[in-house]
């Protein structure tokens, strides 16, 4: 689960024919509904010439950003991968195509020990 909610586990072990538990309790990541999306350009527009400014709205958990650019697939970076940018908001990429085809742009936040992701597509245009 990702609400924050406790985990139970109990971790048994044979021993001299026993079977002996260890209990453990962990507390799940807590995703909040605040995660980073992408604000400029808006999801689903058209992307002019081949230099666009990816910007996003921070998440108040968040601790790191990392963006990926594909025109291959969601989650791809055959066109861009960013590499921890840490609090920046904002990311440039200058090698777009501009012929038509979908732009997908994965923006991930790093959240408690883990990327969590936000997904957005384009159009490229001339």
């Amino acid at each position: 689960p990702t609400d924050g909610s406790t985990i139970y586990a109990t971790l048994y072990s044979l021993i001299g024919g026993n079977w002996v538990g260890n209990a453990y309790t962990y507390t799940a990541l807590n995703r909040t509904n605040t995660l980073a999306v992408i604000t400029s350009p808006t999801n689903g527009s058209l992307l002019s010439g081949n230099t666009v400014t990816f910007n996003w709205s921070s998440d108040p958990n968040a601790t790191a950003y990392w963006v990926d650019v594909s025109n291959v697939a969601p989650g791809g970076n055959d066109l861009d991968s960013s590499g921890n940018l840490g609090l920046v908001t904002t990311e440039t990429i200058y090698n777009l195509p501009a012929n038509g085809s979908t732009i997908y742009v994965t923006l991930y936040s790093y959240v408690g020990g883990q990327w969590l992701s936000t997904a957005s597509s384009y159009t490229s245009g001339p």
